[in-house]
Protein backbone atom coordinates (compact mmCIF):
# COMPACT_ATOMS: atom_id res chain seq x y z
CA UNK A 1 0.00 0.00 0.00
CA UNK A 2 1.29 3.47 -0.93
CA UNK A 3 0.34 6.64 0.85
CA UNK A 4 -0.59 9.96 -0.68
CA UNK A 5 -0.18 11.76 2.64
CA UNK A 6 1.89 10.28 5.44
CA UNK A 7 2.95 12.08 8.60
CA UNK A 8 5.38 10.39 10.98
CA UNK A 9 5.56 11.07 14.71
CA UNK A 10 8.07 9.66 17.14
CA UNK A 11 6.62 8.24 20.34
CA UNK A 12 8.90 6.37 22.73
CA UNK A 13 6.04 4.57 24.50
CA UNK A 14 4.30 3.24 21.38
CA UNK A 15 4.83 -0.39 22.46
CA UNK A 16 3.19 0.36 25.85
CA UNK A 17 -0.08 1.65 24.36
CA UNK A 18 -3.12 -0.44 25.21
CA UNK A 19 -4.50 -1.36 21.77
CA UNK A 20 -8.06 -1.98 22.95
CA UNK A 21 -8.22 1.38 24.73
CA UNK A 22 -6.67 3.22 21.76
CA UNK A 23 -9.18 1.66 19.33
CA UNK A 24 -12.04 2.51 21.68
CA UNK A 25 -10.94 6.17 21.96
CA UNK A 26 -10.43 6.51 18.18
CA UNK A 27 -13.78 4.83 17.54
CA UNK A 28 -15.48 7.42 19.74
CA UNK A 29 -14.05 10.10 17.42
CA UNK A 30 -14.81 8.20 14.18
CA UNK A 31 -15.42 10.15 10.98
CA UNK A 32 -19.02 11.18 10.38
CA UNK A 33 -20.02 12.83 7.08
CA UNK A 34 -21.07 16.48 7.11
CA UNK A 35 -24.66 17.25 7.93
CA UNK A 36 -26.45 19.44 5.36
CA UNK A 37 -25.63 22.63 7.34
CA UNK A 38 -22.08 21.65 8.37
CA UNK A 39 -19.17 23.12 6.37
CA UNK A 40 -16.55 20.52 7.37
CA UNK A 41 -16.07 17.37 9.39
CA UNK A 42 -13.04 15.47 10.77
CA UNK A 43 -12.71 11.99 12.22
CA UNK A 44 -10.71 8.77 12.38
CA UNK A 45 -11.18 6.01 9.81
CA UNK A 46 -9.81 2.48 9.63
CA UNK A 47 -6.48 2.52 7.73
CA UNK A 48 -7.25 -0.65 5.77
CA UNK A 49 -10.85 0.17 4.84
CA UNK A 50 -14.26 -0.22 6.43
CA UNK A 51 -13.91 -4.00 6.52
CA UNK A 52 -10.90 -3.71 8.85
CA UNK A 53 -11.42 -4.38 12.52
CA UNK A 54 -9.30 -1.64 14.13
CA UNK A 55 -8.90 2.14 13.92
CA UNK A 56 -5.23 1.76 14.92
CA UNK A 57 -3.13 -0.94 13.27
CA UNK A 58 -0.07 -2.06 15.23
CA UNK A 59 2.71 -3.08 12.84
CA UNK A 60 6.04 -3.93 14.47
CA UNK A 61 7.06 -0.88 16.48
CA UNK A 62 4.64 1.35 14.60
CA UNK A 63 1.01 2.45 14.87
CA UNK A 64 -0.91 3.25 11.69
CA UNK A 65 -3.74 5.77 12.08
CA UNK A 66 -5.82 7.52 9.43
CA UNK A 67 -7.60 10.88 9.82
CA UNK A 68 -10.24 11.89 7.27
CA UNK A 69 -11.63 15.34 6.49
CA UNK A 70 -14.69 16.33 4.48
CA UNK A 71 -15.05 19.95 3.41
CA UNK A 72 -17.93 21.47 1.48
CA UNK A 73 -16.77 23.47 -1.55
CA UNK A 74 -18.68 26.73 -1.80
CA UNK A 75 -16.72 29.29 -3.84
CA UNK A 76 -16.88 32.95 -2.85
CA UNK A 77 -17.79 33.89 -6.41
CA UNK A 78 -20.99 31.82 -6.19
CA UNK A 79 -21.90 33.33 -2.82
CA UNK A 80 -21.23 36.86 -4.12
CA UNK A 81 -23.41 36.31 -7.18
CA UNK A 82 -26.43 35.23 -5.12
CA UNK A 83 -25.88 38.00 -2.54
CA UNK A 84 -25.73 40.71 -5.24
CA UNK A 85 -28.91 39.40 -6.86
CA UNK A 86 -30.75 39.36 -3.55
CA UNK A 87 -29.52 42.87 -2.61
CA UNK A 88 -30.66 44.27 -5.99
CA UNK A 89 -34.11 42.75 -5.50
CA UNK A 90 -34.47 44.13 -1.96
CA UNK A 91 -33.23 47.59 -2.97
CA UNK A 92 -35.84 47.70 -5.77
CA UNK A 93 -38.59 46.64 -3.36
CA UNK A 94 -37.67 49.16 -0.64
CA UNK A 95 -36.42 51.93 -2.93
CA UNK A 96 -33.34 52.64 -0.79
CA UNK A 97 -29.83 51.18 -0.30
CA UNK A 98 -29.32 48.29 2.10
CA UNK A 99 -27.03 48.76 5.14
CA UNK A 100 -23.92 46.73 5.97
CA UNK A 101 -25.60 44.77 8.76
CA UNK A 102 -28.42 43.70 6.49
CA UNK A 103 -25.94 42.71 3.76
CA UNK A 104 -24.12 40.49 6.25
CA UNK A 105 -27.42 38.82 7.19
CA UNK A 106 -28.20 38.25 3.52
CA UNK A 107 -24.78 36.65 3.01
CA UNK A 108 -25.33 34.31 5.98
CA UNK A 109 -28.75 33.26 4.68
CA UNK A 110 -27.32 32.61 1.20
CA UNK A 111 -24.56 30.41 2.67
CA UNK A 112 -27.17 28.61 4.78
CA UNK A 113 -29.24 27.91 1.63
CA UNK A 114 -26.34 26.85 -0.62
CA UNK A 115 -24.39 24.65 1.83
CA UNK A 116 -26.67 21.58 1.47
CA UNK A 117 -26.18 21.73 -2.33
CA UNK A 118 -22.38 22.11 -2.21
CA UNK A 119 -20.01 19.36 -3.36
CA UNK A 120 -17.77 17.68 -0.81
CA UNK A 121 -14.00 17.27 -0.99
CA UNK A 122 -12.40 14.44 1.00
CA UNK A 123 -8.80 14.26 2.28
CA UNK A 124 -7.13 11.56 4.37
CA UNK A 125 -3.90 11.58 6.33
CA UNK A 126 -2.17 8.40 7.46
Amino acid sequence: MWFKNAIFFRCEQVAKLDQALLNEKLGAQAFKPCTPQQAESYGWVRPFGEEAEHFAEHIGDFQLLCLQKEKKMLPNSVISKYVKERIKTLEKEHGEPIGKGEKDQIKESVIHELLPKAFSEYNSWS
